[in-house]
């Protein structure tokens, strides 16, 4: 959510930034409405794509390393248990009020209009309701609705002004932009940003209706500066006084250049820099390794010196020769950012992951073996009937509890019998396809109480993470062993 936030933030302020230093000041108000209209929206939507293939990080030697036997608990519809943090919570809570109190102020103000209306003098005039309120505040408009103080304190060429203003406001569904800013306004209350587009769009509507309208500049000049000097209207409607007055009445006769048409081809740069920087991308998941540096979704992890090769006999299945072979094991993370990544033996709190451990050499294991599998059914119940074993290893969780990096060691079949029985083969097609599907589980699951040590939040590496005990596919369909 953090990262959510900040690329809406990031979007936002790009393209005001880009707005007001060259957009702001031409004439071409239905482009700028267009373009404000549609960054808003960029702001909100664009963090959300993920448009790229997933970058799956294999182990050195892509092989099974440091495999500990755990205890299978699959279970069909199982998810690992979201455990908050307080401070998350109290940020949850905090957010909703937040939320419901904007909701409440337009609901009030829905309110106030419709006071307004039920206790005014109603009349029509053409395709418009005219309310009088007898109120002290400048002429304002919501659909079809125009609501003024009377309409015996206007001349006819001020009354012509109005009805022609609020017209406009009409024609260009205007009433859709407030509608679209106000549900921002409560979604992202706490947003300074959001304020300023709202003042931007209102201010652009009014210009928009002030070029039509102002079929004598100097006369519709001075009836803005008259209507400016009363009460502010409803903020879900359209208000003729609506300010800065300087800046409408500059702009009622201001013709831009030829020259300055070329600036509405900036948002295609903007656009494509916005895909590029601000969503999840090939380019921000990008993995990189040089030497025992690893860079990978913002995070910078630094692996151990890798270790001085060993020799290990082991048993062919096949023809049952004895082979020697030469192993190193590969190198496990060490430094999150800088920051040492801890182990189970270093803790003094019990894991939370996945639920209460009874002992720190069990953080973890469980939980994420039973998440990974419960939301890879679908993929794994494809598979020939037989015994399997995914492996995932050298998982980091950072002080916020999130999965920040991790290597996959692939799917294949093994056995579960003795003397071994011949196990299913798996295509490396498939395999590559579930390391993908394992990574978008990885990186999208849900946050956890993180590891601590001497009471501080730590970086945590899970070791071990391979499926020894095999899960078993049966008649297309993942079974409990």
């Amino acid at each position: 959510m953090a990262q959510y936030l900040l690329n809406v933030t990031a979007i936002w302020l790009l393209s005001l930034l880009v707005f007001d230093l060259l957009l702001k000041k031409e004439s071409y108000h239905s482009y700028n409405r267009l373009y404000l209209v549609t960054t808003l929206l960029s702001g909100i939507f664009l963090p959300l794509i993920h448009w790229s293939n997933q970058t799956v990080i294999y182990g050195q030697n892509n092989a099974v390393q440091n495999a500990v036997e755990i205890k299978a608990r699959i279970a069909d519809n199982a998810t690992i248990p979201n455990t908050h943090t307080d401070w998350q919570r109290y940020i949850l809570y905090l957010y909703i009020a937040g939320a419901a109190v904007s909701l409440l102020l337009f609901i009030i103000e829905l309110g106030k209009l419709i006071m307004l209306y039920r206790r005014g003098k109603v009349s029509a005039e053409g395709a418009w309701t005219i309310i009088e309120t007898g109120g002290n505040h400048a002429p304002f408009s919501i659909f079809n609705y125009t609501f003024v103080s009377s309409k015996a304190q206007y001349s006819t060429e001020q009354w012509n002004i109005i009805l022609t203003h609020e017209q406009l406001h009409s024609m260009a569904f205007h009433f859709v932009d407030l509608l679209l800013i106000q549900i921002v306004r409560i979604l992202f209350w706490f947003h300074p940003l959001v304020y300023i587009y709202q003042r931007r769009l209102l201010m652009l509507h009014e210009y928009q209706a002030d070029r039509v309208s102002a079929v004598q500049p100097r006369l519709y000049g001075q009836f803005i500066i008259e209507q400016a000097m009363l009460t502010r209207a409803p903020a879900v409607s359209h208000s003729f006084s609506y300010s800065p007055v300087k800046s409408r009445i500059s702009m009622l006769n201001k013709k831009s250049s030829a020259i300055a048409k070329s600036k509405l081809l900036l948002a295609v740069p903007l656009t494509l820099v916005c895909l590029l920087l601000f969503t999840e991308n090939s380019f921000s998941a990008k993995f990189s390794r040089q030497g025992n540096i690893v860079k990978y979704r913002g995070n910078t992890i630094e692996l151990s010196p890798p270790s001085i090769p060993d020799t290990v006999t082991v048993l062919d299945p096949v023809t049952g020769e004895q082979r020697t072979l030469v192993t190193r094991r590969d190198p496990n993370p060490i430094k999150l950012n800088g920051k040492k990544i801890y182990t189970s033996d270093d803790l003094d709190a019990k894991n939370t992951l996945g639920g209460p451990a009874t002992n720190k050499s069990s953080f973890s294991y469980d939980g994420i073996k039973e998440y990974l599998l419960s939301n890879l059914s679908s993929e794994l119940s494809k598979l020939e009937d037989g015994y399997y074993m995914l492996s995932v290893n050298n998982v980091v969780i950072n002080e916020e509890g999130a999965i920040v990096y991790y290597e996959y060691g692939g799917l294949r079949g093994t056995s579960n019998s003795y003397p071994p029985k011949p196990h299913p083969e798996v295509n490396p097609a498939t395999s590559e396809a579930v390391g993908k599907r394992v990574d978008e589980l990885l990186n999208d699951a849900p946050k956890h109480e993180p590891a601590y040590y001497k009471g501080n939040a730590v970086p945590f590496l899970v070791t071990g993470v391979v499926f020894l005990n095999p899960f078993q596919v049966k008649n297309h369909k993942l079974v409990s062993i």
